[in-house]
């Protein structure tokens, strides 16, 4: 079973100069976990996830009671806007990532989540293009499915 056959490929692209508002604006509601950041061609350049947003939006220095004792969450979310709208898309990305091929087996996404520890993977086409990514839940999807589980009553 490869890759192609349990890939999602409603993924979001952003070009490596494209601004900090640019790439929330792209998150929300998107319907991969990661965000694809690729040259003028296509190819992937990084992957943006959420943990990569929020770990420059709340300081290292935040912890559960102090999260409890922010009085005004809303300009505490605020000052973090301001004070990273001048990242971009390269700055906030994570290059060198774990990919696969669309001919990739699909254990071999598996293999990697556990060897990563990640939940998603960028796949590529044979010239670097980014047209999909494969998560841990399509993998186990298709665990259960292969391995003849019931289908849920109702």
């Amino acid at each position: 079973m490869n890759i192609r056959d349990i890939m999602n490929t409603r993924i979001h692209r952003i070009a490596p100069d494209e601004g900090f508002e640019s790439v929330l604006r792209a998150m929300r509601g998107m319907p991969a976990r990661l965000l694809h950041v690729v040259d003028a061609h296509g190819r992937l350049l990084g992957v943006i996830s959420s943990y990569d947003v929020l770990k420059v939006m709340l300081p290292f220095y935040v912890d559960a009671n102090l999260a409890k004792a922010v009085a005004d969450e809303e300009a505490f979310i605020r000052r973090a806007l301001e004070e990273n709208r001048a990242l971009t898309a390269r700055e906030l990305m994570t290059s060198g990532c774990a990919t696969l091929t669309e001919d990739s087996h699909f254990l071999e996404a598996e293999a990697l989540f556990k060897e990563r520890e990640i939940n998603a993977l960028p796949v590529l086409d044979d010239q670097g293009r980014s047209v999909g990514e494969v998560t841990r839940k399509a993998v186990l999807s298709r665990l259960i499915e292969l391995g003849g589980a019931p289908a849920h009553p109702g």
